[in-house]
């Protein structure tokens, strides 16, 4: 009969991934705190000439125009001009999974707070940062795809001073974590089958 141990080398394991699960979900809420300017998750650069600088700071639901010491916050939707509807649907769309990736890592973190303690399997960790991977795999494409690259191609707009910024560099590395927790789950739990089988007793 195998009775299932948890080892040194599977506990660390646990540990290593409860903490990188946890940087990946401070990423992410960061991330989500790019709905307006403040967390940009695209900068474009549109000068000032003799007026003053000019600087617009995109968020997902609105965007901050600075030029010289005045800034003016505007909405997707009450914008106009002829990205402003396609950004307005590719930030709310990106916001949603944002936020479905948000609620599966607190998920994943309780479980996996729980497994530190208990001789459980971590299937269901391991299933939920797929899950996490999965939406964060599409939410910061339907940004670069839906608004990014729009404005970029806008006319009369220099596409080398519409660069990508913070909130964007911090949901591709929540992307990165969600893979490299659920690689250290599925090792912790390969580690829990190996030493059940090799620790036997009659």
């Amino acid at each position: 009969r195998a009775y299932p141990r948890m080892a040194g080398s599977q506990t660390a394991l646990r540990i290593i991934a409860l903490i990188t699960g946890f940087i990946c979900f401070l990423f992410i809420i960061s991330a989500i705190a790019g709905v307006n300017g403040d967390v940009p998750w695209t900068i474009y650069d549109c000068g000032g000439g003799s007026s003053g600088s000019c600087e617009q700071r995109l968020g997902l639901l609105e965007f901050d125009t600075k030029f010289g010491g005045t800034t003016t916050t505007t909405k997707w939707s009450d914008c106009n001009t002829d990205p402003c509807d396609k950004c307005d649907k590719a930030g709310k769309a990106t916001l949603s999974f944002l936020v479905f990736a948000m609620i599966a890592n607190i998920v994943a973190l309780a479980a996996q707070a729980a497994n530190l303690g208990m001789k459980l399997p971590n299937y269901i960790t391991v299933i939920l940062y797929v899950a996490i991977f999965v939406f964060l795999l599409i939410s910061w494409p339907i940004w670069v795809g839906g608004c990014h690259e729009e404005i970029r191609s806008t006319d009369n707009i220099d596409k080398d001073k519409v660069t990508l910024n913070v909130a964007f560099a911090l949901a591709f590395l929540a992307w990165i974590l969600s893979a490299i927790t659920a690689a250290l789950e599925l090792g912790a739990e390969s580690l829990g089958e190996e030493e059940a089988v090799s620790t036997t007793a009659v």
